[in-house]
C-alpha cells in the first residue's frame, strides 16, 4: 500500500514537533536548575558574609576582654593607691596653698573606688579623679602640668587637685557647690556620700 506524500509530511511534522517540545522542556529543566543553583550560591555568599560578621564581632569582644582583663591585673590594693595620692597631696601641699587632703581623697573613693584604670564606658570618664578627657587636658594646659596619661595615677591625681582648687577659690570654699560643679550637676546624694568621708 502506498504512503501518500501529505501522511509522510504529516508524520514529519509531529516528529519535528515531539523534538522541539523535548528541546523546550530540557531547556526549561535547564534554566530552572541555572536559577536554583544562583540561588544557593547567593544564599551561600549571604552566609558566610553573616559568619564573617559575627566572627568579627566576637574578634572586637574578645579584645575588648583582654584589654579589660590586663586592666585588672594592673589594679593596685586601694590602700596603695590611697597611700600614693596622700604622697601627692603632700607633695602639693609644700609648695601650694594647702589643700584638704581628705576632699581630695573623698572624691577619688566615691568617683572610682581608687581604680586608676577606671572607665565609664557611658560618658568616657576616666581614671582616679573620672575626669572627661576633655576637662583632663584643659586642666593640664591651663597649669602646665606634665601629661603622663589620664589613667596615670600621679598625672590624674595632680589635674585632679589642681581642678579642686581651682573651684575652692571660685566658689569661696564652699564645699557643696564645688561638688556640684565638679559633678557638673547639684545632686545632694553624691554631694552627701563625699561630705561623709571628709
Amino acid at each position: 500500500m502506498q504512503i501518500k506524500f501529505h501522511e509522510v509530511c504529516i508524520a514529519l511534522l509531529l516528529v519535528c514537533i515531539v523534538v522541539l517540545l523535548n528541546f523546550f522542556a530540557e531547556n526549561y529543566k535547564l534554566q530552572q536548575y541555572q536559577i536554583i543553583q544562583k540561588q544557593q550560591t547567593l544564599e551561600r555568599i549571604k552566609y558566610t558574609r553573616f559568619l564573617e560578621s559575627k566572627l568579627q564581632t566576637l574578634k572586637q569582644q574578645n579584645q575588648q576582654l583582654e584589654i579589660k582583663l590586663k586592666q585588672s591585673h594592673n589594679i593596685q590594693p586601694t590602700s596603695q593607691v590611697s597611700r600614693q595620692i596622700e604622697s601627692i597631696i603632700n607633695q602639693y601641699n609644700s609648695s601650694h596653698k594647702p589643700i584638704n587632703k581628705s576632699l581630695v581623697l573623698a572624691i577619688a573613693k566615691i568617683e572610682s573606688n581608687f581604680n586608676p584604670n577606671a572607665r565609664n564606658s557611658y560618658s568616657g570618664a576616666s581614671g582616679l579623679f573620672q575626669f572627661m578627657p576633655s576637662t583632663y587636658i584643659s586642666i593640664i594646659k591651663k597649669h602646665n602640668l606634665q601629661d603622663k596619661g589620664i589613667f596615670n595615677i600621679e598625672s590624674n591625681t595632680v589635674a585632679a587637685i589642681h581642678y579642686i582648687q581651682d573651684l575652692l577659690d571660685s566658689h569661696n570654699n564652699d564645699v557643696d557647690k564645688v561638688l556640684a560643679s565638679y559633678l557638673g550637676s547639684y545632686n545632694q546624694s553624691y554631694i552627701n556620700k563625699i561630705k561623709r568621708l571628709i
